[in-house]
Order: structure tokens, then sequence, then C-alpha cells
């Protein structure tokens, strides 16, 4: 049956600066942190942060705008929402080497312990989406690098109104970095645990005397090695960036980006025995791990030697605002990501408990996937009579094409000498055996699927007196999906991999997509948002609000061959905000109700379908 997932929760968040003023030496100065500066009402949106109008004044640990919450300048503090901010300052001061690292500074968001993706549990639900500079990515290749990035804006509970489909936890936006006004130059070198080496280059300043044209250019290089034998990485970045502000009231903003990784693929076990505990780390003996060295591994050295897990990433992005006055402005912006992960492993069919041995294949696999993302926005600023309104009327478009390739995660490929796990002998792995699984899986399609999101909104930011805040949203979602059955699909037969052996389909697998009925059909959802705030003081401020999200299409298959319906989140939450001592302490308390509704489970009357 379709079922719901609840959480209800309480979430406090609050940050505290010291200010030190006496005098220090110079190796024991401290950074100097600005908590007072105002924001800026001119805020130029979503976009890349810096540049000749900048979004902000702020410096510092403190940031009173959010532009994630509402895509408009609205103060954290005026917003019923919650929304968090974690500027380019805490990372640097905490030295983050990803943004994994930062979303620690904030309660209800983990990240979700993917290997080679950004995912982040928000709230107790997690979501394969991140966005950059406001604008949707899914399972990037790769996490986004830190030096690339300005600040970071986490917006929790459901955001399908401003933001699409998506599940109902919320949102992590980076904003990335943008060229400066003043010339700059700066090279950083950090050094720590297992070998590690990060350089970061960054150069930065105006091309013309007249600072029309600007330019930065960012260069990382990071590799180290790690606790488990074998274990390496070795990856490269660049940024490249323009601003151009021909005009007072035109600028527009081209990045690119270019990601180079080499990491060594621990593979993972499957071991299918219920008594014991499931290890993706270690084999399970009695319920618990293995007693093994901390360092070991099932990992053979030749694969990052010879073969290591390639992962590229190509991201272009453009942006332009046009002001038609102080009160209204158009934006538009555009995203185009291309990753490629080629990933070699090993994987584990089997364990021995009586002897130690473990059973090995030999796992490879192919992933291209390329996404567009764009949107266009107009918003503008009025009044009528006593009531002030911040209006935003948007279009935007997401669409994403997968393609793989191989036999992963079957682990179909040649098996090798038996590896016990008390005596491990390493050197097992060899071009022949490599070979020979490439030319096995080389033209075995794991997969294809495609995804376009269309949506449509209008929000009214409505205010009086500035004391009594309303926020009104409504979008209308036009969703497709197509997806190749698990693994692909055999036109013979029309089983996929896990039917009966003689009609599996691999080494010659094709992809096809889910023929009709089987597949999800154009899905069309309205996603409201309402908002209600009190500021009784300056420095205090109360609300609740209500919202919905349209979340991923369930694309399981029900015995009768019907289409389910996508999930569905809605959210009540309340809580206060507070700014104290010119801003030195924020925090908020915030009291949520979240259900997701429309999950799938096992029939129990017919296992290999869904209800």
């Amino acid at each position: 049956m379709l079922r719901p997932f609840l959480l209800r929760g309480v979430s406090v968040a609050a940050l505290t600066f010291v200010l030190v003023s006496s005098p220090a030496s110079a190796q024991e100065a401290l950074p100097t942190i600005d908590v007072d500066a105002e924001a800026s009402r001119s805020s130029s949106g979503l976009g890349p942060s810096g540049g000749r109008q900048t979004p902000s004044k702020e410096t510092g640990y403190r940031r009173t705008v959010a532009t994630t919450a509402t895509k408009t300048d609205t103060p954290i503090l005026d917003t019923p929402r919650s929304v968090v901010v974690i500027p380019k300052e805490v990372l640097q001061d905490n030295q983050v080497l990803n943004v994994q690292e930062a979303v620690k500074f904030v309660s209800g968001v983990q990240t979700a312990g993917a290997a080679y993706y950004d995912r982040y549990l928000i709230r107790g639900f997690q979501s394969g989406f991140t966005y950059r500079n406001g604008l949707k990515l899914s399972n990037v290749a790769g996490t986004e690098d830190v030096a690339f990035i300005d600040r970071v804006e986490i917006l929790k509970g459901p955001s399908a109104m401003l933001y699409g489909r998506i599940q109902p936890g919320g949102l992590v936006n980076f904003v990335t970095k943008k060229p400066q006004e003043e010339a700059a130059y700066s090279l950083e070198e950090q050094f720590g645990s297992w070998g590690l080496s990060r350089t970061i280059a960054d150069a930065t300043g105006p091309l013309y005397t007249d600072k029309s044209l600007l330019y930065r250019v960012i260069g990382v290089y990071d590799r180290a090695d790690d606790f488990v034998s074998f274990s390496h990485r070795d990856n490269g970045a660049v940024s490249a960036a323009l601003t151009w502000k021909p005009t007072e009231q035109f600028e527009a903003n081209f990045q690119a980006e270019y990601y180079n990784g080499k990491t060594t693929n621990r593979g993972y076990y499957r071991q299918l025995i219920p008594a014991l505990a499931l290890s993706y780390a270690v084999p399970g003996i009695a319920g618990r791990p293995a007693n093994l060295p901390r360092n070991w591994t099932q990992i053979d050295p030749y694969l990052y030697g010879q073969l290591p897990d390639t992962l590229e990433r190509i991201v272009l992005y453009a942006d332009w605002t046009y002001r038609f006055n102080d009160s209204w402005k158009v934006s538009s912006k555009v995203h185009f990501d291309h990753n490629y992960e080629d990933q070699e492993y090993i994987l584990s069919r089997g364990f021995d408990l009586a002897t130690g041995n473990l059973f090995r294949r030999v796992s490879w696999g192919v992933t291209e996937r390329n996404m567009w993302s764009l949107n266009l926005d107009l918003n503008g600023k009025f009044e009528t009579g006593a009531l002030a309104h911040n209006l935003l009327l948007g279009f935007d478009y997401f669409s994403i094409n997968d393609f793989g390739k191989g036999d992963q995660p079957q682990g179909r490929g040649p098996e090798f000498p038996v590896f016990n796990i008390f005596a491990p002998y390493y050197g097992g792995v060899a071009w022949p055996v490599i070979q020979a699984e490439h030319s096995l899986a080389g033209g075995n399609i794991i997969n294809r699927s495609k995804q376009e999101d269309f949506g449509y909104y209008i929000q009214d930011d409505i205010s009086y007196d500035d004391k009594v805040h309303l926020l009104l949203g409504g979008r209308y979602d036009v969703a497709f999906d197509a997806a190749s059955e698990i693994y692909g699909v055999s036109t013979a037969s029309g089983s996929n991999i896990y039917g009966p052996a003689t009609a599996r389909c691999f080494p010659a697998c094709d992809g096809h997509y889910n023929p009709p009925g089987k597949g999800n059909p154009t899905e069309r959802k309205f996603s409201p948002n309402i908002g209600l705030l009190f500021k009784l003081a300056p420095e205090y401020s109360f609300f609740a609000s209500y919202s919905e999200s349209f979340g991923f299409s369930n694309s399981a298959v029900s015995f009768d061959n019907s289409v389910f319906p996508p999930q569905k989140g809605e959210q009540w939450e309340g809580g206060a905000k507070a700014s104290l001592f010119a801003g030195r302490l924020t925090g908020s308390i915030v009291y949520f109700d979240l259900t997701m509704s429309n999950q799938l489970t096992v029939d129990p009357l017919h296992p290999s379908f869904s209800v």
C-alpha cells in the first residue's frame, strides 16, 4: 500500500561570536569579523556572489539575507521559513575541505553517506538533488569544490513552490564565488593526515580600467591517501569566471568549471545471510564486523595504479539581470552539467564463515549524465495602500539524461582467486582479467533514464508597517520520466536481469525504456506555500507556515499494471527567530510536523511487485 512517513521535531539553532580586541602577535592574530555590517536591499538574487553589485555588504559570520528561501532580498528575520547561511568565513576558519563537511554546522542536516555524490539528509529525508546558484543538480559526480563556493544556504522543509520536484526535507544551495572589482591574488596550501596535500590558487580583478569587465580564476589540486590500504585520491579542478556590466542597469556573469578526479573504489559486500550483519566495510561474523585491522581491504593495488575510478565533470553557467528601475528587474540563469564516471571495483559474491574465504568478482561500469537547468524571474516591489508587496513571477526548466553500460552492480565479471580475509594475498588482479571483463560487459546497457520538469510559479511577500508579513505562493509543475527496466531489458525475452537464468539479458541488455503502462506518464501538481510572520520588535519575530512538496516518481510496477502517483510532502511549521546584541547572537527555535506520503512497499501477496 502507499504509506505515509511522519516526522515531528524541534530544531534549535544558534550562532555566537566573540570579538577579541586585545593586542596579539602576528602569529596569533585572528581574522577581523565585522558583525555590524548591514545588508544591502539591492540583492541580485541567487546568482554568484561578489562583483560590482555585491548582493550584501556583510562580512564575517553574520548574514541577514538568504535568497534561497524566497528568491528575493527578504531578510531572514522577516522570512516565515527555516533557512541557514554558512558564509565563506566559517568555511575558511574551520578549514573545511569539502561541502559535505560544511553542513555539520547546521541542525537537522547531515550527509547521506554517498561516496561519489552530494547527498544530504534534511529533517530525516534524503535527497539526491543539490542546487548551484539556485539551479537544480542531480547525482553530481564528485562533490562541489569548496574553493569555488562563497556561501552555502540551506532551506529546511518542502521547497517545491520555488524549486519543483524535490524531497520534502529541504535543499542545499551552493552560491559560487564571483569576480571582484579590486585585484587580488592568493596561494594557499593545506597539509593533513594520511598524506593530505591541497593547493588553491585564486586570482581576480578588473580587465578594463572602468571595471566593466571582471575576471576570476581559481585552481585546486588535492591528493591524499587513507588509513585503508591502497586507498588514494588525486583530484584537480579549475574555475574561470567573467562579470560584464556595460551599464548600471545590466549585468551578465559567465562561469566554466572542470573537475578531474581519480580515486580508489573500495568495492562492497553482498552478504546474503539474514542472521549476519550486513557490512559495506568488512564482512560480518556473528552479527558484527569481523575482527580485522582497520587498514584491511579487499581491493587490489592494481586497480588504482592502472584503472582508478575516474570522475570527470564539466560545468557551464551564465546569468543576466536587467533593472528597469530601483523596484523592478528581470533575470535569468542557465546551467549545463556533464558528468562522466568510470568505476572499476571488486565485488564480493559470497563468504565462507568457517574458513574466512571471500569469493570476489571484478565489476565495471561507465555512466554519462547530462543536465540542463534554467529559469526566468520577474521581481518587483510596489504598494497598495498601506501594504508593501515584493512580487515574484517565474518559470524554470530542468532535464537530465543518464546512460550507463557495464555490469555493475551485478558483479558478473570474471572471478578472482579465493581471498582469505585473515590472510589476505594481494596482486591477483591483472590486465587480462580486466580486459576479459571489459570485453564481456562493454556492450551491455545497464540503464537509460531521462527526466524533464517544467514549473511556473508566483509569490507575493506582503508586509504591513514591517511588523506583519504574509507570504503567499503557488507553483504548477509538469513533469515527465522514462527509464529502462532495472539494469536493462532484453527485447527477446522482456525479462530483467533478476529473472530466470534462461531469460537474463546480460551481457546483451539493451536498456529499452519501459513500455506504456509501466513507466510514468506526464505528471502535474500544484504546490502551495503560505507563511505568516509577526515582528514584535526589530530583534524578534514569530512565524508559522504551511508548505507542500512534489517528490520522486514511483516507477515500480504494480500487480495490476497500474501507475502509482508520485511521492508528496506536507509540512506545518512554527517558531521564533531573534537577532540580539547588534547581531552578535542570532538564533531560532522551530517546531515542525513533516509527512511524506505515497511511499511504496513490497506487495505481501505478490512479492515481485509493489503496493
